[in-house]
């Protein structure tokens, strides 16, 4: 599969996840990773300057992890 980016977890991103149920952050795991082989802005989009947000929506609630590119 043709990844248009990595993704690396900061340990504040997965202690937040791992406080979420399951559920939810099987959805948030699993809508980051689609964001990795397709355009949407509905789960990747840039927000200002080098900051970017996933977005995931699930049983009328909201999640939104800040993304930032490491350009290594």
């Amino acid at each position: 599969m043709d990844y248009k980016f990595r993704v690396s977890f900061l340990g504040d991103a997965k202690v937040y996840l791992d406080s979420l149920d399951e559920k939810s952050r099987a959805k948030i795991i699993y809508n980051i990773w689609k964001a990795r082989t397709k355009n949407d802005k509905e789960l990747f989009k840039k927000l200002q300057g080098e900051i970017c947000e996933f977005r995931t929506k699930y049983n009328a609630t909201y999640y939104r992890l800040f993304a930032f590119w490491d350009k290594q």
